[in-house]
């Protein structure tokens, strides 16, 4: 989890009133464009260690501590802290700032004190003014670490072959090419607000391009969800998208069962208790009839039955898109580690076993092999295991162009076997440049939707993403839209 996470998450697209949804965008343009070339950051790896003694300084929260460091080159860097809580917290969050830019937050659990990385900070050579503000709780601070950092180029060495073994021929010719792609070129998507093309319409309007990836959300085909329905069925919008070449992406912000009335995807608004629900009991392959017969013997509980309801509910839904022979690039269950919605709201095993339940029972009852597994747990704890996992995607809501690669970095401590990573949620669409710098190619990158793109008449709103950033991104030779796909997408 990073720390901007606690503010902000993807937001439909709320049109003022009696304003119309904006026309379709157009699709399979294959136009020749002039791609703007990388810029090129001079880095001079140099070893270097320094430690700066802070004298066990005390930050309340909302208090900083500015430090000064003269650096030999201009080169990334990992930066650490040794750190403890100085009362009784369950977490405290120190935000790290260097060029005026918040660069990333460590986190600080027990009062033990331990130290707490980031790595791959871009600094120049000179000297330095390294910020630390204690966002939440309170902490003392004993040192700060400053050393060389380079990303392995192990970390490119991924696999592609799919966690379900029975994968369409489909599903492996896209991870063949996603896995020849990845850390040479990022593919650009753009989450929707379900039942439109707005935010795409908004993208093209000010690129001239459409994105590789159109990401859009099955909340509203889940089989307890009472909210308002999109305007349009948003499978059949997704099915045209991948019929004109481009790729499809779904999260399942999932409604609860209903316990006892109270559904939802948030945890404070749900009474769902998935603790109880999970269970040792192999199920995964099991007909609802004989789950049933489970609950009444007292083998597990009712809520588990429900489960297997709302996965079944599910399963036909995504079936649609198999009868199409469209790959679907599957993020179920995310940012479990924020403790925002019901599925992370549990221990981490309740979590896991969940996750393997769904990839169990799409893959071997339900015969869905049609799906990319994307997990965005935001969360060691929480990783469901490498036979279950194809992609790990981090959800990253910086506001400026700073670099990413303290979380790229970390993707690699989720796994034992390599696993392609994407920022599948963003604020702001990171620049090319900046990731190319910090050889921090994420496999693709998601704009938010809503007001993190467009105001309520469907047109750009430059809150946070300019027209002049979006052009340059939708317009360089490092990454893919829609017209630089291979014609069998």
């Amino acid at each position: 989890m990073h720390y901007a996470l606690i503010f902000a998450a993807c937001r439909d697209f709320v049109p003022d009133n009696d304003m119309p949804i904006p026309r379709p965008v157009p699709i399979r343009e294959r136009p020749v464009y002039d791609d703007s070339p990388a810029v090129y950051f001079p880095i001079a790896r140099r070893a270097h260690t320094e430690t700066l003694d802070l004298e066990s300084t005390e930050l309340r929260e909302g208090e900083s501590t500015v430090v000064e460091i003269n650096l030999p080159s201009t080169q990334h860097y990992s930066i650490s802290i040794n750190a403890g809580l100085s009362e009784i917290h369950d977490i405290a969050v120190v935000v790290l700032s260097a060029g005026n830019a918040e660069q990333g937050a460590f986190y600080v659990r027990n009062e033990d004190f331990t130290d707490e990385y980031l790595h791959g900070i871009y600094l120049e050579a000179g000297i330095n003014r390294l910020s630390l503000t204690a966002l939440k709780g309170d902490v003392i601070i004993n040192s700060l670490t400053v050393r060389d950092f380079e990303l392995s180029s192990a970390r490119f060495n991924v696999s592609k072959v799919p966690a379900n073994a029975n994968s369409s021929n489909t599903v492996r010719l896209l991870m063949d090419y996603l896995g020849d792609v990845f850390g040479e070129r990022v593919l650009l998507a753009q989450h929707v607000t379900p039942g439109t093309n707005t935010e795409i319409g908004a993208i093209y309007e000010a690129t001239g391009r459409l994105p590789a990836i159109r990401a859009s959300d099955l909340m509203a085909y889940s089989r307890s969800y009472t909210g308002e329905q999109p305007p349009n069925d948003d499978i059949r919008l997704a099915l045209e998208w991948a019929e004109a070449g481009g790729l499809v992406s779904y999260d399942w912000t999932w409604y609860s069962p209903p316990s006892s009335g109270r559904s939802h995807f948030f945890a404070a608004d749900s009474d769902f208790n998935l603790n109880r629900a999970a269970t040792s009991v192999f199920i995964a392959d099991l007909d609802t009839e004989a789950v049933d017969a489970l609950v009444e013997a007292g083998a597990i509980a009712r809520t588990t039955y429900e489960l297997i309801r709302e996965i079944d509910h599910m399963a036909e839904n995504l079936k649609r898109f198999q009868a199409a022979n469209v790959p679907v690039l599957w993020r179920p269950m995310h940012q479990a580690g924020t403790g925002w919605f019901w599925w992370g709201d549990c221990e981490p095993e309740a979590y896991r076993w969940l996750w393997r339940l769904m990839f169990e029972r799409f893959s071997d009852y339900h015969g869905l092999n049609n799906l990319i597994w994307v997990w965005a747990g935001q969360s060691a704890e929480f990783y469901p295991g490498d036979n279950f996992v194809d992609i790990i995607g981090e959800d990253i809501f910086n506001t400026s162009n700073t670099s990413s690669l303290p979380q790229f970095a970390e993707t690699s401590g989720y796994f034992s076997r390599r696993r392609m990573a994407a920022m599948t949620e963003c604020a702001l669409l990171p620049s090319p440049d900046i990731l190319n710098r910090d050889r921090a190619m994420w496999l693709w990158t998601a704009l938010c939707r809503g007001d993190f793109l467009i105001d309520g008449r469907g047109r750009l709103n430059e809150i946070i993403n300019t027209r002049e950033g979006l052009y340059r991104a939708y317009n360089h030779e490092l990454t893919i839209t829609l017209d630089k796909l291979p014609q069998e997408f």
